[in-house]
């Protein structure tokens, strides 16, 4: 069972599985159409995936030999690349199903780019000019979600349920903007710092009395 790296959203192993399986099984070939570069996290998995994309691109043979003549060509260190491919192959589990192993890249490289507009989103937020209206302010995160790309219909009603849950999100945001219920219980403060928002960090600070 794979192990994801929650903090990145990858998963090494299965990366490496996936690029053992495809040089060591020729049937395997027809599962480099199905990912793309950015979906391998780990830049020398991401670095062998672009060889043997490109070598089954111009219709050559995909071997370690290959794959190093190439790597030199773009001045990568091809006896590294070899270490590297040697070792995961060695290691590659014998119980390992490539199908579903491919799923599982390329929904984390899912929700990388998903991570990725939401943190953008969030962050958005508190810029939002006041004079837009809620349909522009709508519009504009909608094109965010309809940026990504995905290769399966399958995906289609789950972007569209993740778009209208963060629309909702926001929205709601927005109608909170002037509502001011998170007090601190001091009149006057409050009237300044106009109340305790979400996502907002509220310093108060004075000069030191002098005597």
């Amino acid at each position: 069972m794979y192990k994801t790296d929650e903090l990145v959203l990858a998963c090494k192993e299965a990366e490496e599985n996936v690029i053992a399986e495809i040089i060591t099984d020729k049937d395997n070939l027809k599962y480099i159409d199905e990912l793309n570069e950015e979906d391998f996290y780990y830049k020398t998995n991401r670095v062998i995936f672009e060889l043997l994309k490109e070598l089954k691109n111009k219709e050559k043979t995909i071997d370690l030999i290959t794959i190093k003549e190439l790597a030199v060509t773009k001045k990568y260190d091809g006896n590294k690349l070899i270490e590297t491919l040697v070792y995961i192959t060695d290691s590659l589990s014998l119980a390992n199903d490539i199908e579903n192993t491919v799923k599982i890249i390329k929904n984390l490289s899912m929700k990388r780019k998903i991570q990725s507009i939401i943190q953008k989103i969030n962050k958005s937020i508190v810029e939002i000019d006041i004079d837009k209206e809620e349909s522009e302010i709508k519009n504009e995160v909608i094109q965010e979600f309809l940026s990504l790309k995905t290769r399966q219909k399958d995906t289609e009603n789950e972007m569209v349920n993740i778009m209208i849950e963060t629309v909702k999100d926001i929205e709601e945001k927005y109608h909170k903007r002037n509502d001011y219920s998170y007090r601190t219980g001091y009149v006057d403060l409050d009237r300044v710092i106009e109340g305790l928002h979400e996502q907002e960090l509220t310093i108060i600070a004075a000069r030191p009395r002098s005597w």
